[in-house]
């Protein structure tokens, strides 16, 4: 998977794919959020991304990453970054952020009415929305 914007493809083949990234926003409240971020990590686990990797160890799930391991080394800065392939594991991951109030930046990718939907559906109110037209290129 790409990264989130830089897509191309009919929107059908984007109908199931999400990006979910989150991370401190650095400078305002990183110092000392590592746990928040194993936090984040280990709900993502629980429901079973399609892959996830990981800046701090190099790795993703496609390349063997143990997620206990990456868990344990995650640092104040390291960002969150996995793709799901069902909607409803991404209303789960953030209707349990929401719940803990974890307090991380999170970015939600896929195609807009779907991310809308769900965002209604967990109660959540996106404040800031890019689109990106290269989903209808040919691919």
């Amino acid at each position: 998977m790409t990264h989130s914007l830089h897509r191309i493809g009919s929107e059908e083949t984007f109908q199931d794919d999400y990006v979910l990234i989150s991370r401190p926003a650095m400078g305002i409240n990183h110092v000392g959020c590592s746990p928040k971020i194993r936090r984040t990590l280990e709900m993502i686990f629980e429901e079973g991304p399609t892959n996830l990797g990981s800046l701090t160890t190099q790795e993703n799930m496609t390349m063997g990453l143990d997620p206990q391991k990456m868990i344990a080394k995650t640092e104040d800065n390291s960002p969150v970054m996995c793709c799901f392939h069902e909607r409803e594991k991404v209303v789960n991951v953030l209707t349990r952020l929401k719940e803990e109030e974890v307090g991380l930046s999170v970015v939600v990718t896929g195609l807009i009415d779907n991310v809308l939907g769900i965002c209604q559906e967990v109660g959540l109110k996106p404040h800031s929305v890019n689109i990106s037209l290269g989903i209808h290129g040919k691919g």
